[in-house]
């Protein structure tokens, strides 16, 4: 399991994982959740199975003669295993064929389908499960997972998962578990990172300290923040990002005018934004607030005594490239109309 805060690049890190693997014999199976489907059960896998066998534009027979074809490749029985696993897969089952079992035992059934599905593929060839931010997986995913890590050394499985700090496996670690914990950048890293993003352009030192520091470590930022550098020219990426701040905070409601002009001196890079203000200063709908938790960081106890209806805050750098986001978006909509 790899282990670290948004943008330290855990994802960049399975990436680089499966190109290293693209010769070798294996099958790659990736499941992801969000935090907006959190309370679907079994989302992840839903969103995998209509991926794999199509959605509701196949017909429903065909799905299922291939997921029977699929089970019957890695000799398991089809006629078993099919209609218990075709519903986790979005694929639905004559009634004639849903299996005769009492209800309080079909949850139970299904999980262990799924995992003898796996243990079966796997030792067809080497498998690779990849889970992506486990911290929003539903409880029956959960479920699943931990039934698919206990059997995993059966058979050449590797579970690859990832998942931020405040998510707690509700299962023990094994002898075949292991974890790998991601910390920012120290700024030796942060200046090599800037020199390759850089190529044949010098950056001085001056400039990669000030992206050490406004960047926190964390590489998304640290690349962003260099590309910036790089497309505008120091000084020209420094006063349009001071400018944008300073506009965006006067925009603020007036009942924040305190906090706003304590963010505005010195604070432009780095400090830390409550949401709610940064969510009215960049006129983002209410619904749009949700997208600033995922980089969002308690915040301090100045700040929430500054306001007391803040409870979380994020940093000028991530709230800048959220803003940005938002543009590229609406931009899209747009061009779609």
């Amino acid at each position: 399991m790899i282990v670290g805060e948004p943008g330290i690049g855990k994802s960049r890190l399975v990436e680089e994982f499966r190109a290293q693997l693209a010769e070798a014999p294996h099958s790659w199976i990736e499941w992801s959740s969000s935090q907006l489907l959190q309370n679907t059960p079994l989302h992840p896998v839903l969103g995998w199975g209509r991926a794999r066998f199509g959605g509701p534009e196949v017909a429903p027979e065909r799905r299922l003669a291939e997921l029977e074809s699929v089970l019957a490749h890695i000799k398991l029985d089809a006629a078993e295993h099919a209609p218990l696993v075709a519903p986790l897969v979005d694929i639905p089952v004559p009634p004639e064929r849903l299996p005769s079992i009492p209800p309080d035992e079909v949850h139970g059934r299904q999980l262990a389908a799924m995992v003898a599905w796996a243990i079966a593929g796997a030792r067809a060839q080497p498998l690779v499960l990849v889970f992506e931010d486990l911290q929003w997986f539903d409880p029956t995913s959960i479920d699943l997972v931990r039934a698919l890590s206990d059997r995993g050394a059966q058979a050449p499985l590797l579970i690859l998962a990832t998942a931020r700090p405040e998510f707690r496996p509700p299962w023990s670690l094994r002898p075949h578990h292991s974890v790998i914990s991601l910390t920012p950048l120290d700024d030796a890293q942060v200046q090599l990172m800037v020199t390759e993003l850089a190529h044949q352009r010098t950056l001085s030192t001056e400039v990669i300290k000030g992206v050490s520091e406004r960047a926190g470590g964390v590489p998304l930022f640290v690349e962003e923040v260099t590309r910036l550098l790089l497309e505008r020219g120091e000084q020209g990426a420094r006063r349009r990002s001071r400018r944008l701040c300073d506009s965006r905070l006067r925009r603020a409601s007036t009942a924040w005018d305190r906090v706003a002009k304590s963010r505005r001196s010195g604070r432009c890079w780095g400090g830390a934004f409550p949401i709610w203000l940064c969510a009215t200063s960049l006129r983002m709908r209410p619904s749009s607030t949700l997208a600033m938790s995922v980089l969002a960081k308690p915040a301090t106890r100045n700040s929430m005594k500054a306001c007391s209806r803040t409870l979380w805050a994020v940093s000028w750098t991530q709230t800048f490239f959220l803003w940005r986001a938002s543009r590229q978006r609406r931009s899209t909509v747009s061009s779609m109309r």
